[in-house]
């Protein structure tokens, strides 16, 4: 009887020796990870990120597809969104001389809010595996404060370790929820890619006529000032009446005003580009291109709707959505079954006061198995409810972002035509025959047979005719590149010079 009695306490002394080390293994490994969350979080305060961190935004592949990659980005080119993250890209390296091209490649590198929808979308990707994992399992030990005396002996410790078990078919709709999630957010990443590359163009665009605007001012006060000093000289002699005079000098202040005008509006045009590619206003830029090799948008109005149909992101979002509504619409019907719960406890039995009984003072082991009861339909249904009328929403917003972007789409389609009309018109025609008005108005003037007057009535007829035309090259620049965002497809490419 000792000696059988030595074997069930050895056996006993394994069992619990091990439920100790598996609590103590437990124990560490949240620890552990009390410990790691810490140090990430501290390091994200520190605003660091250091190569360990630079892994965890490497791929995530649900249901086969690369989720955390960016596919083609604007203008059909490839984009890495990831080359910001392992790159600084510094302000003093830029080059007051580049071209369109390279301010907004380095744009979309250096842009902090494109960075950030960057790792909001990396984010969203590590929240598919927790989505899909089942919940830890629960570690229970229980010590009777009074011993509870059993047919085989007192009951000295109980051991139970359980696990919940969601309905067969929830954990994967809500991974498939998740995958919607993270396609959104890669979605809105090259929607602010695609809408940073249109206004680094538009900001471009608006400083370029700017600059045209300041070259042909500067040019018509220093031929202002020239006449300024020629009327005042033929004053001083009794040549020229005064009122030629009066009138070459109010247009030479003008002049003098709308470069002061100009300037400003440049340094805020200036700062409004650098915001965007994230350098110090200090810094200036080339705005030079070849007007004369602009080339037309070919594509109808109505095939424009197509390319947006098929391109834009803003669509892809709703849609999305749309899709996302419907997969939580089915998870809402899972409200109606039960989540299960499986446990497996371990009671360790102490020697009974009369060893008379067989197998006194074994341990006893079980398997328990729970489930709970959807038994509050109103909740229930309410959950239903809520998610069908949220699909509803998608839908209905889906359907508003289609009609506003086709109806923005023929505005901007219709003051890109008409821009390009004045090019065109100013370009062609009305500009050259400026050019030779004043012309033939200065031999007139040199020769005595015209006074000064309408000399500086053309010189400033041919100063507003360029500056009309450089803005309608401007505005249809500006328009073609909100088509492209709006269409998500390259229409024409413009030469610098």
């Amino acid at each position: 009887m000792n000696t059988l009695a030595e074997v069930r306490d050895c056996g006993r002394l394994r069992v619990v020796s091990l439920l100790w080390v598996f609590a103590l293994l437990i124990a560490l490994s949240i620890f552990s990870a009390g410990s790691t969350f810490a140090e990430m979080n501290a390091m994200n305060h520190d605003g660091h990120l250091t190569e360990d961190t630079k892994d965890t935004t490497t791929a995530k592949t649900v249901d086969g597809q690369d989720l955390s990659k960016p596919t083609s980005g604007s203008d059909g080119q490839e984009s890495d969104g990831s080359a910001f993250l392992i790159s600084e890209v510094k302000a003093t390296s830029a080059v007051d001389s580049a071209t369109l091209g390279e301010l907004i490649e380095l744009g979309t590198e250096a842009n902090p809010r494109l960075k950030a929808l960057y790792l909001n979308w990396q984010v969203v990707a590590e929240r598919h595996a927790q989505a899909t994992a089942l919940d830890d399992p629960l570690f229970t030990y229980t010590r009777p404060i009074e011993e509870v005396e059993t047919r085989l002996g007192p009951q000295e410790n109980i051991f139970m370790v359980s696990q919940r078990l969601p309905f067969p078919g929830k954990r994967s709709l809500r991974g498939d929820i998740v995958t919607k999630d993270i396609e959104i957010a890669k979605v809105i990443y090259e929607k602010a890619r695609r809408d940073l590359r249109a206004k680094i163009k538009v900001a471009f665009y608006n400083l370029y006529y700017i600059d045209n605007a300041i070259r042909l001012t500067n040019e018509n006060k220093a031929v202002l000032d020239y006449f300024r000093d020629v009327s005042r000289a033929n004053y001083g002699i009794n040549v020229s009446g005064l009122d030629e005079l009066v009138r070459a000098q109010t247009l030479q202040a003008k002049a003098s005003r709308d470069i002061i005008i100009l300037n400003d509006m440049r340094d805020s045009a200036l700062a409004v580009l650098n915001t965007l590619l994230d350098r110090e206003p200090t810094y200036n830029i080339d705005t030079s291109l070849e007007e004369s090799s602009i080339e037309a948008v070919k594509h109808t109005v109505i095939e424009l709707y197509s390319l947006a149909r098929l391109n834009y992101e803003g669509l892809k979002i709703a849609g999305l959505k749309v899709e996302k509504g419907g997969l939580k619409r089915q998870l809402s019907e899972y409200a109606y079954r039960p989540d299960f719960r499986v446990a497996l406890n371990y009671s360790v039995i102490g020697e009974p006061p009369v060893a008379s009984i067989d197998n006194a003072g074994r341990d006893a082991m079980s398997l328990s198995v729970g489930v709970n009861i959807p038994l509050w339909s109103k909740k229930n249904r309410s959950k239903v409810a809520e998610a069908t009328l949220m699909r509803e929403r998608s839908i209905v917003e889906a359907r508003g972002e289609l009609i506003e972007l086709l109806n923005d789409i023929k505005r901007v389609y219709f003051e890109m035509t008409s821009a390009r009309a004045l090019v065109k018109l100013y370009g062609e025609s009305l500009v050259p025959e400026a050019k030779a008005s004043l012309d033939f108005a200065e031999a007139r003037y040199r020769s005595g047979e015209e006074r000064l007057g309408p000399l500086l009535e053309t010189q400033s007829m041919w100063l507003n005719f360029r500056l009309i035309y450089y803005r309608a090259v401007a505005d249809y620049l500006k328009a073609v590149s909100e088509l492209e965002r709006l269409t998500g497809s390259k229409l024409i490419t413009v030469e610098e010079s």
